[in-house]
């Protein structure tokens, strides 16, 4: 179990308000709504599509310890990891938001693209406080974003998404929705169980709302009217 309660720092060695991802004593960040990953990475999950990126590490110095992806872009805060290219079952990725130079897409700044290990994600920290144990694995989906600052959330679908990723956005949706039925259970009206005239149970609400009874004629008026 992580220590939550120890300094993150940003690359710049400015204090961070993430959590640590393990006991190391050097070990990658991620804010407490982000699932962290054991290659380093922190994954968004808050919106479709997640997103990856580099937080920060409670080693101030950023030795070896801590996530050495993307530390030299956005040094005061996070920097989003972004698919590049995908193929034969290789991804590469850039820190932010790839651009488009003539016919080519290339990663900003000049940097140059790199790959990312295979991780899955850590139980008992982060979003995954509450969660013992975990077999789901993922690399960093492939996503775009609107600017190229590392920082910002991502919104499009880029080229190519590695199929790991699709385990652990299950994972994340079962959390989701295992708090979504607590909540629902908490809310919903008991049912009332009475009969009808002819005496068949029948199961109805306790909030109905007040509907108008429908209105017939008199059949002898609508007769006159017809004559």
């Amino acid at each position: 179990m992580a220590n939550s309660t120890r300094q993150c720092y940003f690359p710049s060695g400015n204090p961070s308000s993430d959590v640590p991802c393990s006991s190391d004593e050097a070990t990658g960040c991620c804010t407490s709504g982000d699932i962290c990953m054991s290659n380093g990475l922190c994954l968004n999950v808050a919106h479709q599509p997640y997103v990856a990126g580099r937080g920060s590490c409670t080693d101030k110095e950023w030795g070896d310890g801590c996530p050495q992806y993307c530390k030299d872009m956005n040094r005061d805060g996070g920097c989003s990891i972004i698919n590049l290219t995908y193929e034969n079952g290789i991804a590469t990725y850039c820190c932010g938001t790839p651009i488009t130079n003539g016919t080519d897409v290339i990663c900003p700044e000049g940097m140059d693209s790199f790959q990312i290990p295979t991780g899955h994600a850590l139980t008992g920290v982060a979003l995954l406080s509450n969660v013992s144990s975990s077999s789901a694995t993922t690399e960093p989906s492939s996503t775009d974003t609107p600017t190229r600052s590392c920082h910002d959330t991502a919104i499009g679908a880029g080229v190519g998404v590695p199929l790991g990723v699709i385990a652990l956005m299950a994972l994340a949706l079962a959390i989701f929705e295992r708090r979504a039925r607590r909540a629902m259970r908490t809310q919903v009206p008991p049912a009332t169980v009475i009969s009808d005239d002819k005496g068949g149970p029948y199961m109805r609400s306790r909030h109905e709302p007040p509907s108008e009874l429908p209105h017939t004629r008199d059949v002898a008026e609508l007769m006159d009217r017809n004559e």
